[in-house]
This record gives C-alpha cells, sequence and structure tokens, in this order.
C-alpha cells in the first residue's frame, strides 16, 4: 500500500510545503507510461497546487475549506508556514452537502 508523499522545500530553516505526490501519480506518471523510476524526480510528477491551513483553523472549517475545493487532503501548518502534519479527508459522502 502507497500513501501520499508531501513535497517541500526549505526556506529560513523552516520546511514549507510545495506540493503533493499521491499513489494514483505514481501509477499514472510512471508506472503506465513504463519510465524508468530511477530518472524521474518528485517534482516532474507533483501535483503543485497543494492546500495548506493553519493549526488553528477550526475542524469544521478545515472540511468545508477541503470541500469547496474539491480536495481531500491538507497539510497542516504553524503560524510560520511550517508544516506540521497531513489531513486526509476519507471518503465523505453524505446526502446533504456542506454549505
Amino acid at each position: 500500500m502507497w500513501g501520499d508523499v508531501i513535497v517541500a522545500n526549505e526556506r529560513n530553516g523552516s520546511r514549507v510545503s510545495v506540493g503533493i505526490v499521491i499513489d494514483r501519480d505514481i501509477v499514472a506518471e510512471i508506472m503506465s507510461t513504463e519510465l524508468d523510476p530511477k530518472v524521474i524526480t518528485v517534482g516532474e510528477i507533483m501535483m503543485p497546487e497543494f492546500f495548506t491551513a493553519k493549526k488553528s483553523m477550526g475542524f469544521f472549517d478545515a472540511i468545508q475549506f477541503m470541500h469547496s475545493r474539491s480536495n481531500r487532503r491538507l497539510s497542516v501548518t504553524n503560524e510560520a508556514e511550517e508544516m506540521l502534519n497531513l489531513t486526509k479527508l476519507l471518503r465523505y459522502q453524505q446526502k446533504n452537502e456542506i454549505k
């Protein structure tokens, strides 16, 4: 089983999220195209549009934020934008949408 990999750059001694590689990217970009995984870089296959939220954001606000962007992954950061954790919304299915 694979997971998600957060891609980060170091800025002023802190790690800042700049993208994400998910298992689907690995399958679609490398395995199905039979590219050599030894020569492909993370930067070539990562999704650069990656959403972050401060750890002070409320739980329900975070869910609404993710839902409004049709995104299931959210990097949690501190006030200095240092990456702390990855939150993944697992299969939220309900008849009533979050409004």
